[in-house]
């Protein structure tokens, strides 16, 4: 009986991370990018990133006022 009160658990748990990756997978490729919820600073700033490699400078041309976030929030808020 000792194994059965921990079998139960670990399936729920299995079952719970699997239902969320597959839903987080089919909202992933449902939703276009850059909608207007998805929040355009934040989207720029992420874009700005993957193109230079480098830190926005705020007050440049293009750089959204979210260019303060550093890569670390966004590596972080990622998955």
């Amino acid at each position: 009986m000792l194994g059965y009160e921990f079998t139960r658990p670990r399936t729920l748990l299995i079952a719970i991370i699997a239902l969320s990756v597959l839903l987080g997978g089919l909202y992933v490729f449902s939703v276009p990018p850059g909608l207007p919820y998805d929040e355009p600073a934040h989207f720029n700033t992420v874009r700005y990133y993957a193109s230079h490699f480098t830190l926005p400078v705020l007050g440049s041309p293009g750089t959204s006022y979210e260019a303060y976030q550093a890569p670390l929030y966004y590596s972080l808020m990622a998955p």
